[in-house]
C-alpha cells in the first residue's frame, strides 16, 4: 500500500494539534465519479520536529462513518500517515468504516479499516466504544480483493511496519466482515479484528488486550477456485525482544462458514494465505492467556501457531465447542516449526446451541511440539444438566473432552410435585369443611341455621342440630356453597414456589345420619422453579371433580373423600448449554385421590374434642411428552409416562367452641392439629432423554409433615360464612392455605 498525499484524501476532519477531541458526527462518502485515491473520517499528517511524527491524542467521543463505492479506493476511519510516538488514541464513541463495491469491468479492490497508523511506539490504543469495518464486493470481471481490518498497525502486503512498547486494548466490539460474490478472476479476503504486522518488547512489553468482543467474518460465493484469505480476530506477526502479551477476557468470534473445506496455508516468503482462526501467532514469541471465550465456526481454528511461533499459555483456556465432532477442525493448530506450551493452565470447556453430547471433542492437532500438559477441566457453561469430563487418558497433544447429559433434577418430576402438593392443599380445605360443618357439633355447612330460636343441645339425639331445629321438627335435607381459596407453597426442598388460586362448588344432601355431597372446581397454580432451574416456570390449570360422604354418630364419626384431578401444564423455560434457547411443554396430568378418616367425639353444651385418625391413597398419571425448542429440535428433552402411587397415614386431633348471638346467630371456633406420615417412597420419578442420552432422576418430598387449622364460623337463619387457614410443614415446604366457604340450605 503507498503513503498516499495528503490531497489525495477526501477527509472528514483534518488534524492538525497535539489534541482532537471528536463528540459530534464526522460523515464523508466517496463516490466512483470523485477524483480522490480514499476516504478518511479524521486524517492527521502534523509533523511534529524534524522526524515528522504524530505525538498527542487523539479522542473519539462522537460517531466517526467514512464510505466509499469507488472501485480502488481505501476507507478509513481514523488515519495516520505518520508514526505515532508517545500518543493516546481513544475511542469511546463510533467508528464505521465500509466500502461496497458493485459491478465493475476489470479488476476491484475494497478495503475498510477503523483505525490505522503504519508504526506506533510507546503509545496506547483504546477502545470501549465500536469499531465495525465491512467490505462488501459484488459482480466484478476481474480479479477482487476485500479487506476490512478493525485496528491495523502495519501492511498486510509489502514493507514491515512496527508495533513497539506499546499497548492495544480493547473492551468494547470491533468488528470486521469482508464478502466476496460473483468474481470472475481471483479473489482475496482479509477480515482482521486487530492485525500487527511486527510487534517488538524493548523498553517495555508490548500488550494486546481484549476484554470485549471481536467478530470476524468472511466469506465467498459464486467465486473462482483461486481464493486468498487471512481471517482473525487478532493477528499478531513476527516479534522481536521480550514476549508479546497477548490476552482475551472477552470473546473472539470467527466465521468461515461460506468459505467451504481448505488446508492451512502460511507461505514464508509470498503467496496465498489460507488461514482463518479466532487467534493467529505467525514468527512470534508470545506469552496468550485466555480466561475469556474463542469461537470457531465452519473450517476455523480457535489458536494456530506458524512459522517457527513459540507460545506459552497463561491463567487458562477457554473454548465454545460445538458443531459435529466429525466435521469440525481441531481447534487448536500448531505448525511443524512452532511449539505451544500447555503449562498446566486449566482448560474451560464451554459449548453452543450446536454442541453434540456423547461424541469426543479433540483439541490440539500438531505437527510439532506441545509442552507440557492441561490442568484442571472447568466446565464454562451455565446448564445444570449437562457435564463436561476427559475423555481418555491424554492431557496434551492427543487430548479430548466429552459432553453429556447427568441432569441434577427433573423438571417433569417438581411440576409433577408442585401439582400434587398444591391438589393435597385443596384435599385439606375440603376435609376440615367437612368435619368442622357435619361433626363438630354443627350440622352441615351451614351449621347452627335456624328455623326458630330454640336452644339446642348439641349431642340431641345423636344427629346434626341445622336438620333438626327445635321442637316443630322442621329439617333441612339440601345445601349449596362455593369455597374460593388462596395457597402459598414456599419450597425448602421440594424445588419450587406455588401460588394456587381457584374455587370449589358443591351440593350435599342429608340422609338420616348419613349426609354425602358432590362438589367441583378450578384451580390455577403459578409454579416457579428454584435453585438449578429458576429461570424456568409452569402455569397449571386444574379442574377437580368428587363426592364424599360423612357418617355422624353420637360419639364417633366417619368421612369418606373420593375426587377426580386434570392437570394441564404450561411450561416455559430455558436449554441449551448456556440457557439460550427457549423450550416449552404441554401436557396433562391426571390424579385420584381418595382418602377415608375415622373419629371419636367428646362433647359438651358449646364445645367439643375430637381425635381422628386417616388413610389416603393417591394415583398419580402423567402420559409421555417432550418439551419443543423452536430453533433446535435437537435439545427437546423426552419424558416418559409416569405411574405412581402414594399411601399416607394421618392422625390429628380437633376442638370446637359455639357461642349464641344477640342477633339469633351462632358463632364457632374449630382449631386443630396433626401429623401425616407417607407409608412408601413419597417421590416422583420421571425418565428422560435428551440428544439419545437417557437419564432417570428421582424428586423426593419429605415423608412427614404437621399440620394445623384455624376456621371462624359464624351462621344465622339459612346463611353461613366461614373464613379458614391450614398450614402444613415439612422439610421440603411449608405451605399456607386461606379459604372462604359461603352457602345456604333448603
Amino acid at each position: 500500500m503507498p503513503v498516499y498525499a495528503k490531497s489525495a484524501f477526501k477527509t472528514g476532519e483534518e488534524v492538525n494539534s497535539f489534541e482532537y477531541i471528536n463528540w459530534e458526527d464526522v460523515r464523508v462518502f466517496l463516490s466512483e465519479d470523485e477524483k480522490f485515491s480514499g476516504v478518511v473520517g479524521v486524517y492527521n499528517n502534523h509533523y511534529v520536529g524534524f522526524d515528522r511524527e504524530f505525538s498527542g491524542s487523539i479522542i473519539n467521543e462522537g460517531r466517526i462513518f467514512a464510505a466509499s463505492d469507488a472501485s480502488s479506493a481505501p476507507v478509513f476511519g481514523i488515519y495516520f500517515e505518520l508514526p505515532v510516538i508517545e500518543s493516546t488514541i481513544i475511542n469511546s464513541g463510533i467508528i464505521e468504516t465500509e466500502t461496497n463495491i458493485d459491478g465493475t469491468q476489470g479488476d476491484a479492490s475494497g478495503s475498510a479499516t477503523g483505525v490505522y497508523s503504519m508504526t506506533v511506539e510507546n503509545s496506547t490504543i483504546d477502545n470501549s466504544g465500536s469499531i465495525s469495518a465491512r467490505a462488501n464486493l459484488n459482480n466484478v470481471n476481474g480479479d477482487a480483493l476485500a479487506q476490512a481490518s478493525g485496528i491495523q498497525i502495519g501492511y498486510l502486503l509489502g514493507e514491515a511496519r512496527t508495533l513497539k512498547d506499546s499497548t492495544i486494548i480493547n473492551t468494547g466490539s470491533i468488528e470486521s466482515s469482508a464478502d466476496l460474490t460473483n468474481i470472475s478472476g481471483n479473489a482475496d479476503i482479509y477480515a482482521l479484528g486487530i492485525f500487527v504486522d511486527y510487534a517488538v518488547s524493548d523498553s517495555k512489553i508490548t500488550t494486546i488486550d481484549n476484554q470485549g468482543t471481536i467478530e470476524v467474518s468472511a466469506s465467498v460465493d459464486n467465486s473462482p477456485s483461486e481464493t486468498s484469505f487471512r481471517t482473525a480476530g487478532i493477528w499478531i506477526g513476527e516479534s522481536d525482544g521480550d514476549k508479546v502479551q497477548v490476552g482475551n477476557r472477552g470473546l473472539i468470534k470467527v466465521d468461515v462458514s461460506d468459505l467451504g473445506e481448505f488446508e492451512e496455508t502460511v507461505p514464508d516468503n509470498g503467496g496465498s494465505f489460507k488461514i482463518a482462526s479466532a487467534v493467529v501467532f505467525d514468527k512470534t514469541t508470545a506469552d496468550f492467556s485466555n480466561t475469556g471465550r474463542l469461537y470457531s465456526s465452519g473450517n476455523a481454528r480457535a489458536l494456530s501457531l506458524y512459522n517457527g511461533s513459540d507460545v506459552t499459555l497463561q491463567d487458562g483456556f477457554g473454548y465454545v465447542f460445538h458443531g459435529s465432532p466429525a466435521e469440525t477442525k481441531r481447534p487448536i493448530y500448531v505448525d511443524a516449526l512452532s511449539t505451544l506450551d500447555l503449562n498446566g493452565v486449566p482448560l474451560i470447556a464451554d459449548g453452543a446451541s450446536d454442541t453434540v453430547l456423547g461424541q469426543p471433542y479433540y483439541l490440539v492437532d500438531e505437527d510439532s511440539t506441545v509442552a507440557n500438559t492441561w490442568g484442571p477441566l472447568k466446565k464454562g457453561f451455565s446448564n445444570p444438566d449437562i457435564t463436561v469430563n476427559w475423555h481418555g487418558d491424554d492431557r496434551a497433544g492427543n487430548s479430548a473432552v466429552i459432553f453429556n447429559f447427568t441432569p441434577e433434577g427433573n423438571k417433569s418430576a417438581r411440576a409433577g410435585m408442585a401439582a400434587r402438593t398444591a391438589a393435597y392443599a385443596g384435599q385439606a380445605q375440603l376435609s376440615q369443611y367437612l368435619l368442622s360443618g357435619h361433626v363438630f357439633g354443627g350440622g352441615s355447612f351451614l351449621a347452627d341455621a335456624q328455623k326458630n330460636k330454640e336452644p339446642i343441645l348439641l349431642a340431641s339425639a345423636g344427629t346434626s342440630d341445622v336438620y333438626n331445629l327445635g321442637t316443630s321438627g322442621g329439617a333441612y335435607k339440601n345445601g349449596a356453597y362455593i369455597l374460593p381459596y388462596y395457597t402459598k407453597i414456599k419450597e425448602k426442598g421440594l424445588g419450587a414456589d406455588i401460588d394456587s388460586r381457584g374455587f370449589f362448588m358443591g351440593y350435599e344432601r342429608k340422609l338420616d345420619a348419613f349426609t354425602v355431597g358432590v362438589f367441583g372446581g378450578y384451580g390455577r397454580n403459578d409454579v416457579d422453579f428454584t435453585d438449578t432451574y429458576k429461570n424456568n416456570d409452569e402455569d397449571q390449570d386444574g379442574y377437580t371433580a368428587g363426592v364424599y360422604g360423612i357418617y355422624n354418630q353420637n360419639k364417633w364419626f366417619g368421612e369418606f373423600f373420593a375426587s377426580y384431578n386434570k392437570i394441564e401444564h404450561d411450561y416455559s423455560g430455558w436449554t441449551g448449554m448456556n440457557l439460550e434457547l427457549r423450550e416449552t411443554d404441554d401436557y396433562d396430568s391426571h390424579a385420584f385421590l381418595t382418602g377415608a378418616k375415622a373419629g371419636m367425639k367428646f362433647e359438651a353444651s358449646a364445645w367439643g374434642i375430637y381425635p381422628s385418625m386417616g388413610l389416603s391413597w393417591t394415583n398419580w398419571r402423567t402420559g409421555g411428552h417432550s418439551s419443543k425448542v423452536a430453533v433446535n429440535s435437537d435439545w427437546n428433552t423426552h419424558y416418559d409416562s409416569l405411574s405412581e402411587d402414594w399411601f399416607q397415614l394421618s392422625a390429628g386431633i380437633d376442638a370446637s367452641r359455639k357461642w349464641r348471638l344477640e342477633n339469633d346467630g351462632a358463632f364457632r371456633i374449630t382449631a386443630g392439629m396433626g401429623v401425616k406420615r407417607a407409608l412408601n417412597d413419597n417421590d416422583m420419578e420421571v425418565a428422560q432423554s435428551l440428544m439419545g442420552q437417557n437419564a432417570v432422576i428421582k424428586e423426593s418430598m419429605a415423608s412427614t409433615s404437621a399440620v394445623l387449622n384455624l376456621a371462624g364460623i359464624y351462621s344465622r337463619e339459612v346463611f353461613r360464612i366461614k373464613l379458614g387457614v391450614i398450614s402444613q410443614h415439612n422439610e421440603d415446604y411449608d405451605y399456607y392455605n386461606g379459604y372462604l366457604q359461603a352457602g345456604f340450605v333448603w
